[in-house]
This record gives structure tokens, sequence and C-alpha cells, in this order.
């Protein structure tokens, strides 16, 4: 996807068109980038670059981008030397592949303040790349990556971690320091841990840990489990450094701590709250008399704590957008204070099908914003860039006011076939 644009003195510029094929949308962004939008994402060239060079010396010129009415894309220069050669650079932003000659697979991003991203995920490749990571990474089984990348996409650390079973990073969010949280479930009782408990059993338990900045020490890493199965599937920092965890547990002896539900029925949620240490701060179910799962967990900027589950029980706590279970499966959002000490809000969403949510973001109001797979035909739209179903599975996203009470927008997002949506974000504008 890299490559210059030269054009030989005297050259028509207005002759140089690109056009690009499996896009929905292309058009020029406020930053002078050029984005198409795609099924699979939006893919973006920042602002070209161009220059002449004359006499030896290279010397900048102003070019910007223009798509037509048909949806191509020309450039446009001003104040250049006709006599002299053009060189346009339309740089993309990057797409690289990361790993081995085996399996790898990335689960969960993030990115800083400085434009670095972390990538968290499975890798199954004896070979796949370590660079000043973690010393002694020995790939035993399917093992859990984490890297870091610059914002030019090349590796700054990279290191793999894990035991002598199956270790995935389901989730992972970086500190204000630059250290890494990761979640995500092992079966490997010889993981590396830096602190009790031990292995709890069953199939896997959830594991939680922090890599140093520089990817190269392990400042806690811990298993929360017991004897059953236990999935961790999401992570938040709080701006006291504190860490919130969320998952799936079926362990009666799942570690809990100033718990508002201690009552295992079956396979429940669970909400945890770490210390910057690792240490156990509160932790407790949420479910009802079916199954329920938390699937994503984020900090408001007031240090409420929201959590998003999939379930199946008609008896969790709603006072607000939804007070009742419909259908074969719904959406469920909460809302704890900043100790775990209250549960202040909680809501069904869904419509008559089965409603599964992935993911949930916090916008600088407090309000909460999710994503998930719906076969609902009647799901709650309300400012919809789509209002109707699309057939089969269909993704939605939607954002409710900070009390859980009111759509802002609720909208699907699908086509013909079968689509969900996975992930969220808001940034500081609160674009999503």
């Amino acid at each position: 996807m890299e490559y210059d644009l030269t054009l030989r003195p005297h050259a028509d510029l207005r002759k140089v068109e690109l056009a690009f094929r499996g896009g929905s949308r292309t058009f020029v962004a406020p930053d002078g980038a050029l984005a198409l939008q795609t099924r699979a994402g939006e893919f973006r060239f920042r602002a070209p670059v161009a220059w002449q060079e004359k006499e030896g010396r290279r010397t900048p010129v102003d070019v910007t981008y223009e798509v037509t009415s048909s949806g191509s894309v020309r450039f446009r220069a001003d104040g250049w030397d006709r006599s002299a050669s053009l060189t346009i650079d339309p740089v993309f932003e990057f797409a690289r592949l990361y790993g081995g000659a085996d399996f790898d697979g990335g689960l969960s991003v993030a990115v800083d303040s400085l434009g670095f991203s972390y990538v968290g995920g499975q890798t199954q490749s004896t070979d796949f790349p370590q660079v000043n990571g973690l010393s002694g990474g020995v790939l035993a089984g399917p093992d859990m990556f984490l890297m870091k990348l610059d914002p030019a996409g090349d590796i700054v650390w990279s290191t793999i971690l894990g035991g002598s079973a199956s270790d995935l990073v389901s989730s992972l969010s970086v500190d204000s320091d630059g250290s890494v949280i990761a979640v995500g479930e092992t079966g490997s009782p010889d993981f590396p841990v830096t602190s009790a408990p031990a292995y709890g059993g069953g199939a896997a338990d959830a594991i939680v840990l922090k890599l140093s900045p520089g990817g190269n020490s392990l400042v806690f890493s811990r298993f929360l489990g017991g004897a059953g199965t236990d999935v961790g599937r999401g992570v938040a920092i709080a701006a006291d450094r504190s860490v919130w965890v969320a998952g799936r547990t079926q362990s009666a002896g799942f570690p809990l701590a100033g718990a508002l539900r201690s009552t295992l029925t079956g396979t429940e949620g669970f909400v945890s709250k770490l210390s910057s240490a690792g240490a156990l701060l509160f932790s407790t179910f949420l479910g009802g008399t079916g199954s329920d799962a938390v699937e994503g967990v984020a900090v408001s900027p007031g240090g409420d704590v929201w959590v998003v589950a999939s379930t199946t029980s008609s008896d969790l706590a709603s006072s607000g957008l939804r007070t009742t279970y419909a259908g074969a499966g719904d959406c469920y959002l909460a809302r704890y204070n900043a100790a775990g000490t209250a549960m202040t809000a909680g809501t069904y969403f869904g419509g008559g099908g089965l409603d599964t949510c992935s993911a949930i973001a916090v916008d600088s109001t407090g309000a909460p914003v999710i994503t998930g797979v719906t076969t609902s035909t009647d799901l709650p739209v309300l400012n919809a860039a789509q209002g109707t179903a699309g057939g089969g599975n269909d993704g939605f996203l939607s954002k409710l006011n900070p009390a859980a009470t009111a759509l802002v927008f609720s909208t699907y997002v699908a086509s013909n076939r079968n689509d969900s949506v996975s992930s969220v974000a808001v940034d500081s504008s609160n674009n999503i």
C-alpha cells in the first residue's frame, strides 16, 4: 500500500486519478487525510507529502486530496514549478502482518495519547517475534502475546506469556505511565504469577496481569477463579490507577470481596476491582436465575463503573430504559459506584429475539455506548443510521443517557448477511 507518484516536468496533474474498489464511501477528513469506509473498517491515507527536487535540494509542495463526483480521487497542488518533476507520497497509516508460521490472532487493541498501539491475543507460532520483552518466553502451547507498536507500526516490544496449556488475552488497557493491564483466560496451572491464590481448577481461570512500560517485567500477575471455568473478558483502569476486571464464572469458590451478590446459580458474571499492585479490593457476582456473562467494563470520568452483560435471567434489578426481560436473551447494563459498594443503575436492552452485547465504552458525560449482535427485528432504534434489521445476525450500536433511562441513539449495523460489532471506543471529542 506504500507508493510514490512522480510526475515528469510539464505533466498534467489533473490526469492523475485514483480509484478504490470495495469501499462504500471515500471522503477527505478535516485533518486532510483521505478516508475509505469499507465493510472491514476505515482505511486512511494521511494528508499527502509532496516535494520537488531542484539542484540537489528538496522543496516541499502543498498538495491536497480532492474526491470527484464519481468517487475517484485527484490531487490538487499549489505553487509548484511545472518545469521540474513533482513527487507525491500518499502516506498510508499502516497495515501490517505480525506473527509466525502458525496461527496468530489479535483479540484486543488499545492506543495511548502518543499514538502508540498495544495488541494482545494468542499465538501458536514458535517463531512469533519477541523483541525487548520478558526473558525466557518459550511457546509451550497456544500462549498469549502482548506487543507495543510505534505510530508507524514498528514493534517497540513484543512478548509471549503462558504455561503448559492454552492461554490468551481477551482485553487490555494502558495505564497513564505506559504500563499494560491485560485480562484473559488460562488453562495453565503453571502460568507465571507473582502472588496467591493458586490456580483454582476447572477448564480455565481468569488471569489478570500488569506489564511494565518497557514490556520486560511483570508488575503483577494473578489468577481469578475457582474450581469451575472462569473467563476474563474486560478490563478498565480508573483515575486512581485501580483496575476493574469483568467476565464470567462457574465457580462457587470464585474470590469475592464486599460482594453485592454471592450466590452462584450456574454461569454468573463477575465484576472485580484490584489495586494498582494487584490486590483484590472488591469482587461480586452479577446475575440471576438464568445464565449471565459480563462482556465489557468501562470507567466513567466521575469514577463510576459501567459493565455490560449478556443474560437469560429475568430477575435482574432494572429501573432504567427497560425494566423487564424479553426474547431469547438480552443485554444488561449495570453501573457501580467507584468503591463497588452499590449498584446505582441497571437496565435490560434488546428486542424480541436474541441480543448479546460484546463491548462498552463511556463518553465524557458518563453516557454508556454498547455494541453487540442481535436477531431482533424490533430492537429499539432512535436517530438511527440504519433503522431496520438486515436479516440473520445483525450488529448494533447504541448510546444511552448517563442514567441509562433513555436512548441518545441506537442503530442497526447490518447487511443482508450475518454481521456483528465486537468493540467500541469513544475519543476525547465523544466521537465513537
